[in-house]
């Protein structure tokens, strides 16, 4: 019983869901012609088989001139019409009007046979009924068989007498064409459908495959899964997980809700089947969530919109022994999904899982390329690249953008004097305090030896000046110490700045200007920032409150 019911639940998943019927009806024609006839072949050739027996029997048995003729005849043509109904089978795939006109021709030539043959019989009658139905279901689908079987039981009352309908010789016959129709075709309708769903499967994991085995980005690979599922499986919701590089979190890089797409977000690993998925390493699939929930003690929180589903499908996504995170798909209908579902989507994350995996060690290799080996901050070549992209991004949301210049005063005499060691360490460390006092959306790049360069998007020039003032400070507090432990003066940092758009139009500019301020800080006596907390409050406006012990320090 339970496997009927499983075997209800998918022809219900094929015909009654909406996208899936779509899918299927539009499946009907994706078997090729050569499919077609490599499925109704057998059919063909015990059609052939038949018709060779009937040419045999008038060859051997001793029936009459008449009845021997009508024998030859009945099974020449009956051979020459299967083999040219095997010829043509590439025609009636282009022109599918000659489908119906086949289906109609069969029916009228069954209906003849049955008539004129010296010894009809319902055996075989039905026998070739059955075996025109079965090509008929294959090669045009069920109308085509059903049409046949009209045309048939008509002719019947056509070329018979009209007294005959009532006989019960026409009735059997009637009866069984109709039964063997509905149990013949729906059979075969089903089959294909179900093949043609394998198929499109098995394409779909092979285009995924092409596709995400060139790819070295995340954003394409997570867009190719997206694609994937949208085409092969009906899912009411799906989402792409990535875990966070302490495990704790799992961030939605895809995540789709009933037609609505959004955006990424981060949320803590709990104890839903998502994250059952992740900490187990292995699928799950559930036709009904409430159960799930009371079989492994879920905590469901609903995301995306406020709707709980009842079906849910999830799997990992490893690559090697590291699970890199989890997609799933689910579904607002009970039992929408079965084995062949999971298979897919396991295959889906394999891929998915190889591809960010190789993504994540190409990003990480590239981001070492663009990283200073010592500091950590971005190289020369890469810091320009990163200023011109957020140049274009202030012009294009008509926002401020500050370019601090920066540069370690006497590091020389400093390095000189307490070794190369302790110099490397001032690097590090004065890296170190600027990511401290800046944002994630900030970037600070190593412009050459001790100078470096920050750019920090969305400020005005008080803020950039108190960004910078906190990061002199903080240096200025910071403790070195030689390799024998003899602590060493902290190093004192001069600083300029340049805003965008009020005082440069290009990378080139700020830089220039910024430098310009960097040396006349210095010509004051270094450990400063230039210009002052007035010029900016003259070009911007006072825009925010500065502490007194602060605006001190700022003032010239």
């Amino acid at each position: 019983m339970r496997t009927l019911r499983k075997g209800f639940r998918f022809y219900g998943k094929i015909y009654n869901h909406p996208v899936a019927m779509e899918k299927s009806v539009q499946s009907l024609h994706q078997l090729s012609a050569k499919h077609r006839i490599f499925l109704a072949l057998p059919a063909m050739v015990l059609g052939i088989g038949f018709f060779a027996f009937i040419l045999v029997e008038g060859l051997i048995l001793y029936y009459s001139q008449v009845d021997q003729q009508v024998h030859l005849g009945i099974g020449i043509a009956g051979i020459s019409y299967t083999l040219m109904l095997l010829y043509f089978l590439p025609l009636l795939d282009r022109f599918k009007s000659l489908q119906w006109w086949a289906s109609i021709l069969n029916g009228a030539i069954l209906a003849f046979y049955t008539i004129i043959t010296p010894l009809p019989s319902l055996a075989t009658s039905a026998m070739l009924a059955a075996i025109i139905i079965t090509i008929a279901a294959i090669i045009s689908g069920r109308w085509s068989a059903y049409l046949f079987a009209f045309v048939h039981i008509a002719c019947l009352q056509v070329f018979a007498l009209p007294a005959t309908i009532f006989q019960s010789s026409y009735i059997q016959n009637a009866g069984i064409i109709l039964f063997a129709t509905i149990i013949i075709t729906e059979t075969v309708v089903r089959l294909r459908a179900v093949i043609d769903l394998q198929m499109q499967r098995l394409e779909t994991i092979n285009r995924v495959s092409q596709r995400i085995s060139s790819s070295l980005d995340n954003a394409e690979v997570i867009d190719i899964v997206k694609e994937s599922i949208q085409e092969a499986l009906d899912a009411d919701t799906y989402f792409l997980g990535i875990l966070s590089p302490g495990k704790d979190m799992i961030r939605l890089e895809l995540l789709y809700d009933e037609g609505q797409f959004f955006p990424a977000k981060d949320y803590p690993l709990g104890n839903g089947p998502g994250s059952w998925v992740v900490r187990n390493r292995k699928s799950l699939i559930t036709g009904d969530i409430e159960d799930a929930v009371e079989k492994y003690d879920f905590h469901v929180e609903t995301i995306g919109k406020d709707k709980s589903s009842n079906s849910w499908l999830g799997t990992p996504l490893i690559a090697g022994n590291e699970v890199l995170g989890a997609v799933a798909v689910a579904s607002y209908e009970f039992n929408a999904f079965d084995d062949g579902d999971l298979q897919l989507l396991e295959s889906v994350a394999k891929q998915a899982a190889m591809a960010l995996d190789h993504a994540i060690q190409h990003g990480a290799v590239e981001e070492q390329s663009r990283r200073d080996s010592l500091t950590g901050a971005y190289n020369h070549r890469h810091y320009l690249q990163l200023l011109d992209e957020h140049i274009r991004a202030a012009n294009d949301s008509d926002t401020n953008l500050a370019v601090i210049m920066l540069d370690i005063d006497h590091f020389k005499r400093y390095n000189d004097t307490f070794g190369h060691q302790v110099g490397d360490q001032v690097l590090v460390e004065l890296c170190q305090t600027i990511n401290e006092h800046i944002k994630r959306t900030d970037v600070l790049g190593r412009w050459g030896g001790e100078e470096f360069s920050l750019i920090l998007p969305e400020v005005t020039g008080e803020q950039a000046l108190r960004i910078a003032e906190r990061i002199r400070k903080t240096l200025n507090n910071t403790e070195f110490a030689t390799v024998d432990g003899k602590t060493v003066p902290a190093p004192t940092i001069s600083q300029g700045i340049a805003m965008f758009p009020k005082e440069g139009q290009n990378g080139q500019e700020l830089i220039h200007l910024a430098d310009q301020r960097l040396y006349r800080a210095k010509a004051r006596g270094r450990n400063q920032i230039a210009p002052s907390l007035s010029h900016w409050q003259e070009l911007f406006g006072k825009t925010a409150k500065i502490d007194v012990s602060e605006e001190a320090s700022l003032l010239d």
